[in-house]
């Protein structure tokens, strides 16, 4: 099984269990958990989307409902899912939170009102446990410094910037071009490629 496969795996068993004590005493009706990504047109997303719906028919027992924003910079449609799922009687939701400011407070409000709410791939204001159930991510830090690690090796060359001992740091685009690489590994991280174009003067 994937980690990807494990991860969502887990992920819905522990909503499995969440949605059991909080339905089990006043429906018999399947539950229907909602997730809500980030975007829905990346290649990411997507990949989300399939990890989420293997999981669904491997663990089974409930319904899921997959619905987001097609950019990844909507937060306002975010924060209007969220409600409109509480306001619909969701039993659960799992959400990437495109903003940490935006999505905390009807995050927190779902919570309060019996919804259990699990945040993943990035953060939101506010106490796990408390304010959401818990918080599930993968640690992307580090997963690029051991990539970058492995190209370099594999490549034989020099790393101009990087160190293995060190987190990442945030650089000009001048001291790239400065610096004269023949190879350039760039990650525009969340976005397609031509969103990253548009950012980046390459």
């Amino acid at each position: 099984m994937s980690s990807r496969s494990l991860f969502f795996r887990h992920l819905w068993i522990m909503l499995a269990l969440l949605v059991a004590g909080c339905t089990a005493s006043v429906t018999t009706a399947i539950p229907k958990i909602a997730v809500i990504p980030k975007g829905t047109s990346h290649e990411f997303w997507k990949s989300i989307h399939a990890g989420a719906e293997k999981a669904r028919q491997e663990v089974g027992g409930f319904e899921l409902v997959w619905r987001g924003p097609e950019r990844e910079n909507d937060k306002s449609q975010q924060v209007d899912l969220v409600q409109n799922f509480v306001a619909s009687g969701i039993s659960a939701i799992v959400i990437a939170p495109a903003d940490d400011r935006a999505l905390a407070s009807p995050i927190a409000a779902a919570s309060r009102g019996g919804t259990p709410v699990i945040v993943i791939d990035s953060g939101v204001q506010g106490i796990a446990g408390t304010d959401y159930a818990s918080y599930i991510a993968t640690d992307n830090v580090e997963g690029g410094r051991i990539a970058g690690r492995r190209m370099v090796e594999l490549a034989g060359g020099v790393n101009c910037f990087g160190d293995k001992d060190t987190g990442s740091f945030r650089m000009e685009w001048s001291d790239v071009v400065a610096s004269r690489p023949d190879v350039i590994v760039f990650m525009p991280c969340g976005f397609e490629v031509k969103r990253g174009l548009e950012d980046v003067p390459i």
